[in-house]
């Protein structure tokens, strides 16, 4: 099996080994660009690489399995790792990290997703490893560094997906808040969660980004403000 996308001709990986106690998967800060509003966007330096927001369960590939957001080997029931297991036996044997979510559109919140990898709810068709990025092993060590473009799947890119479990979450280019706004107007009344923006000049980070980095920023949809009358208080001792 492969991934027939052309990264810039960067071979994907030397190291022999990963490093022995490995890190945290990229992370965006918990600081969420404002809806509708254009001062939070100036975080951003254009052009961005901007891709979808997924809310579901955090895995990367590691030693031939997956682990969570923080570093843990994620509880799969056995039929479900049997769905899943050749991704990231694929992603050992080219000594890449695999970067992405666990989702589904049918089953969209955490728990659920959590349910469905303990196998707890039987899994739909439109469950997902979803790829957001293919770190080499001397870039996720550290020994390399890369921008964006060599890590990220762009719109552009020809791209071979040769596991029935597995998607590409695609970079779109945004190169001014004009374009920002379209993208947001484009998913608004969707059922996405948000947006991702990612400068495509920034270095992979093993954790959690800085705000005053603003390598990887993410974008949130609230429902309005509703205001409520409280009826009664409960002290409890």
């Amino acid at each position: 099996h492969r991934i027939g996308v052309e990264m810039n001709k960067i071979t994907l990986g030397t190291s022999k080994y990963p490093r022995a106690v490995p890190h945290q998967p990229f992370l965006a800060p918990n600081k969420i660009l404002g809806l509708d509003e254009e001062a939070p966007f100036s975080l951003l330096s254009y052009p961005q690489y901007v891709s979808i927001k997924y809310n579901g369960v955090r895995g990367c590939t590691l030693s031939g399995t997956f682990l969570s957001r923080n570093m843990k080997e994620l509880n799969m029931d056995g039929n479900v790792r049997d769905e899943f297991i050749e991704i990231a036996e694929w992603a050992q044997s080219n000594r890449v990290v695999l970067d992405g979510e666990f989702h589904s559109y049918k089953y969209n919140t955490v728990g659920e997703t959590m349910s469905l990898l303990a196998g707890k709810i039987p899994m739909p068709s439109d469950f997902f490893f979803k790829v957001f990025y293919c770190i080499p092993y001397d870039v996720w060590n550290e020994i390399t560094f890369l921008p964006a473009e060599h890590w990220c799947f762009h719109e552009t890119n020809n791209i071979e997906v040769p596991f029935p479990r597995m998607q590409i979450v695609r970079q779109n280019t945004v190169h001014n808040y004009d374009e920002v706004q379209d993208k947001i107007d484009s998913i608004r009344f969707s059922n996405k969660e948000g947006l991702m923006f990612l400068d495509p000049r920034s270095y992979y980070k093993c954790g959690r980004a800085t705000v005053k980095e603003a390598t990887l920023l993410k974008f949130k949809f609230y429902s309005n403000p509703i205001d409520a009358k409280v009826v009664s208080l409960t002290s409890r001792k």
